[in-house]
C-alpha cells in the first residue's frame, strides 16, 4: 500500500506530458497517482504506451460520478478519492510540473509538523507554442515535445498568481486550500465525506477548494506551507474552454456561506453518497479486476 496518493483530476486534453515528466522523478518512491479522466476511454491505451517511458506508478480511472458537460470538480476528485491507497492525499493540478523534492516535501510536514498537511504555493507560467488542431490529442497539444529543462523557461505570468507565493513557512488557514499542491489526510477526508459535490449542481465551481480546506481545518487536520514547494502550472487558460457553468460565482459563493453556516451541525459533505463505503468497495475491487 503505498503512503502517498497523488490525485491528478483533469477534465482538458494534453498536459500529461508536463504531469509524467515531473512525477516520474520523484526522490519519494512510495507513492501512487490517480489519474481520473472523463477521456479515459479515449486515450486510456495512449496514457499507457506513453507512461512506459516514465513508470509512474499511475492509475488511470474513469469518474464514476459526473455531470459532464458540465463542469464536475468535486464528483471527480472524489471518484479519485475513493482509489487512494495513500496515508495522505495530495491533489495536484493538471498542466502542473513538480520538482522531484515535491511528494518528499508534503511527507515531511506530514511527519514532522504533528497533525498538519502541507501546503503549497503554484505558481503560473505562459504556455509554449500550441498545435493547429489540439482538441483530442491525448498527452500533449504542445508543437514541441517537452523536456523538464523547458519549464523554468516559460515566463512567469505577470497577473492573477497565488497569494502563497508571498508568505513565509508557518501554519497556514484552510482557506487558501486551492487542490493544486495541498496534501490532506486519506482518514480525514473519509471523516468528511470529500468534497462537497453541491458545487457541482449547473455546473459551479468556485469555492469547493476553500470550502473543504476549511471543513479539513474544524476537523483536526490543519495545514502547514512549504513555500519552497512549489508547483509549476502551464496556464492555458487564454484559450482552453471551462466546462459549462450555468451557476453564477455569486451563487457559488452563496452556498459556500449557506455550508459555512452549517459547520458546527454538519461538517461532512452532504453528498448523496457515502465515501467510505464507495473507496472500501473500490479498494477491494482493485485486485479483483
Amino acid at each position: 500500500m503505498a503512503k502517498v496518493s497523488v490525485l491528478l483530476a483533469t477534465y482538458r486534453w494534453g498536459g500529461l506530458d508536463i504531469s509524467l515528466a515531473g512525477l516520474s522523478n520523484q526522490t519519494f518512491h512510495d507513492f501512487e497517482v490517480i489519474l481520473c479522466d472523463p477521456h479515459y476511454d479515449a486515450r486510456k491505451d495512449a496514457v499507457a504506451d506513453y507512461n512506459k517511458k516514465f513508470g509512474v506508478p499511475l492509475i488511470h480511472v474513469k469518474p464514476f460520478r459526473d455531470n459532464m458537460p458540465l463542469d464536475s470538480g468535486s464528483k471527480h476528485r472524489n471518484s479519485a478519492i475513493c482509489h487512494a491507497e495513500g496515508e495522505i492525499c495530495i491533489f495536484l493540478c493538471d498542466y502542473a510540473f513538480v520538482r522531484p523534492d515535491w511528494i518528499q516535501r508534503h511527507w515531511d510536514v506530514h511527519q514532522k509538523h504533528n497533525g498538519y498537511t502541507c501546503v503549497g504555493p503554484h505558481r503560473y507560467r505562459y504556455h509554449p507554442a500550441v498545435k493547429e488542431v489540439w482538441e483530442g490529442e491525448p498527452i500533449s497539444i504542445f508543437k514541441e515535445e517537452f523536456r523538464t529543462e523547458m519549464i523554468d523557461t516559460f515566463p512567469v505570468l505577470e497577473q492573477g498568481q497565488d497569494p502563497k507565493l508571498a508568505l513565509s513557512s508557518n501554519g497556514i488557514s484552510g482557506s487558501y486550500f486551492h487542490m493544486k499542491n495541498e496534501s490532506i489526510r486519506t482518514e480525514t477526508l473519509m471523516a468528511l465525506n470529500g468534497c462537497d459535490e453541491g458545487f457541482d449542481i449547473d455546473g459551479g465551481h468556485c469555492y469547493s477548494d476553500m470550502d473543504l480546506g476549511l471543513r479539513s481545518e474544524i476537523a483536526g487536520n490543519p495545514f502547514w506551507l512549504d513555500p519552497v514547494n512549489i508547483a509549476e502550472i502551464v496556464q492555458v487558460r487564454d484559450f482552453y474552454p471551462t466546462l459549462l457553468r450555468k451557476r453564477s460565482t455569486d451563487d457559488d459563493y452563496a452556498y459556500f456561506r449557506s455550508r459555512q453556516s452549517q459547520y458546527s451541525t454538519q461538517l461532512a459533505a452532504p453528498n448523496d453518497f457515502n465515501i467510505r463505503e464507495a473507496r472500501e468497495r473500490m479498494l477491494w475491487l482493485k485486485p479483483h479486476l
